[in-house]
């Protein structure tokens, strides 16, 4: 099984605190989207 990382450090600590919520938010997202496309590979 291959295993992917999301590195969430691209400025966070640069940027609003709603900004990085929405980021970190959408990140999580598309991990489970991934997750799910992996899983029925």
């Amino acid at each position: 099984m291959a295993r992917g990382l999301i590195n969430p450090d691209y400025g966070l600590k640069t940027r609003a605190w709603q900004e990085t919520i929405t980021s970190l938010k959408n990140m999580v997202k598309v991990a489970e989207i991934l997750r799910k496309e992996v899983k029925n590979v």
